[in-house]
């Protein structure tokens, strides 16, 4: 039988990347979170982390059993809640773009609160990339991020799709254009900003049409 301890040093790694930081949270020193660490390892047979010299990372068995490690711990919370009739409170770790506005992202949060007032929401910024691998890790339970046609992650679900705006000047031939092709704009200088994480996609359409 696996001890709660051990299920809570090992999500204190995940959630914030190094043993030493780690042991901060739980409040033990470095040691003693490595040997329950070290522990768990031997208890489950498997080896739940890569260690290297910056950073900590799961192995693959090591995320599964991350899944089963975060139910338990809110299991626990909840039937700790339902003993002190107390409403338990939920949290939800939700990583999103940093090029997402903030005036949407706070109406979508405040949503969320509205309907679930016991819910606890923590924000996890990233680019999409980095994203992924919070996703992959098991520090984030969901990301609201930009769909480029794959992902690795079976359960996406599709909120909306945005089209591209042009900004011209007045005078600008195209202006009074009311939807333009991207053969139109074919010989003309495009602007781009460096931080979008479709700037590749984007990129190599317009390339290809001479732009």
């Amino acid at each position: 039988m696996i001890d709660r301890y051990l299920l809570r040093y090992f999500l204190a790694v995940i959630d914030n990347g190094t043993f030493t930081a780690a042991a901060a949270q739980a409040n033990v020193s470095q040691p003693t979170l490595s040997a329950g660490v070290a522990k768990l390892e031997r208890e489950t047979g498997t080896r739940l982390f890569r260690r290297n010299s910056q950073r900590v990372e799961l192995t693959e068995a090591g995320a599964r059993f991350a899944v089963h490690a975060r139910r338990i711990e809110r299991e626990f919370h909840l039937a700790q809640a339902s003993l002190n009739g107390l409403a338990p409170v939920e949290t939800l770790r939700l990583g999103v773009l940093t090029t997402i506005a903030t005036a949407e992202l706070a109406q979508l949060v405040a949503s969320l609160v509205a309907e679930a007032p016991n819910l606890r929401v923590e924000l996890v910024e990233g680019n999409d990339r980095v994203l992924a691998q919070h996703l992959t890790r098991g520090r984030i339970d969901l990301a609201l991020t930009l769909s480029t046609g794959g992902t690795d992650h079976a359960d996406v679900e599709l909120l909306r799709t945005e089209g591209y705006r042009l900004a011209l000047p007045a005078t600008h031939r195209l202006a009074t254009e009311p939807s333009l092709s991207g053969e139109a704009l074919t010989g003309e200088t495009m602007i781009v900003r460096r931080q979008c994480e479709a700037l590749s996609e984007t990129s190599r359409y317009f390339t290809r049409r001479g732009i």
